[in-house]
């Protein structure tokens, strides 16, 4: 992916033509910008237009590289408080800390790195340490529901404030040169997602939605009318998430012009075989699955056992998997773990 400071260059990363909202040429244009996002994608290698959601305690190095092994063109980080990485790096212990973990990447890797906060300056200056790091681009997390973040006035809080957003925005834009994306929702407690697309767009390369008001957590049905609506509007691709369950799904609605791309969370972890089109998993493929991460996991995390716990708990396909996750919360030993398989 190559680095842009200039989110109207027409060569960013993720860049595609503006929509035009003349109804004579409706069908022209859609066409027309179909094929224009296609050859973009293609050129940056984001064939399939399935991106892999930032998930706290699951979206670690092990999880990424092994979803792009499965088919997805870009994943994301866990989400990253900027002021703890502000003030790790005046403290010179960025390494030594436990966020240290959540950065890991190699050449495998291809990951936008994700941060939050509420200070402008703060978030901007996280973004500009990360930006020495070997991560795809930044991505500004505005849409978290957690009831912590929200009392932080962060995540999708920052969604009742537009000058404070456009703040954030505007300096992180101008402190990198790497590409800037920001995942949000369509609103706090009424949408105003269009007002915000308006102002995004002036400083990212591309917006995420997910297609639900941060009251809804994920409770509810996800609005893809209202992601469609976006992306007729947006001058910047948008991308959609929100229920799709399936690589089938996404592509109907990257087809039919509800957003650009598609990107995929919770799904995944219960079937990461999904991305290479397989909506079932026999007993045996979900072995193998756990087989490979577990190798991963050895090499990048073999000191957080509860990320192979939890991937084990939610990937395995067996009638006993009620007893299996009870009995694995209990054991802190990866050989005594893995024989489970076998019991089960």
């Amino acid at each position: 992916m190559e680095n842009n400071n200039n989110n109207n260059n027409n060569n960013t990363n993720y860049n595609n033509a503006n929509s035009d909202n003349n109804n004579n040429n409706t069908n022209n244009n859609s066409a027309n910008n179909n094929n224009d996002n296609n050859n973009k994608c293609n050129k940056y290698n984001i064939k399939n237009k399935i991106l892999l959601a930032p998930m706290e305690d699951i979206t670690n190095i092990s999880y990424r590289i092994l979803a792009l092994r499965k088919g997805v063109d870009l994943t994301f980080t866990e989400m990253i408080p900027a002021d703890f990485i502000v003030k790790a790096e005046m403290e010179k212990s960025l390494i030594q800390s436990k966020i240290y973990e959540k950065l890991k990447t190699n050449k495998e890797d291809k990951s936008f790195v994700q941060i939050f906060g509420n200070d402008a300056n703060i978030i901007a200056k996280a973004a500009s340490i990360l930006e020495k790091e070997d991560f795809e681009g930044i991505d500004i997390n505005m849409g978290c529901p957690a009831l912590k973040i929200v009392k932080n006035n962060s995540g999708s809080k920052i969604l009742t404030n537009l000058e404070l957003l456009e703040e954030i925005l505007s300096k992180t834009r101008n402190a990198i040169k790497k590409p800037l994306s920001v995942k949000i929702r369509l609103g706090f407690e009424e949408e105003n997602y269009l007002d915000v697309i308006k102002i995004a767009e002036k400083y990212v390369d591309f917006i995420t939605i997910h297609a639900r008001l941060r009251t809804q957590g994920y409770s509810g049905t996800a609005d893809w009318d209202a992601i469609k609506k976006a992306k007729s509007i947006s001058k910047v691709p948008i991308v959609g998430n929100g229920d799709v369950k399936s690589i089938e799904d996404a592509k109907k609605k990257i087809k039919e012009g509800y957003c650009d791309a598609v990107m995929i969370g919770r799904e995944s972890y219960r079937n990461m075989n999904l991305f290479e089109g397989k909506n079932q998993i026999t007993k045996e493929e979900s072995k193998e699955l756990i087989m490979e991460y577990y190798e991963l996991w050895k090499k990048y995390s073999p000191d957080d056992i509860f990320k192979l716990r939890f991937f084990i708990q939610w990937t395995y396909k067996t009638k006993n998997i009620k007893d299996l996750r009870r009995e694995i919360n209990f054991l802190k030993d990866e050989k005594e773990i893995m024989n489970l398989l076998e019991k089960y």
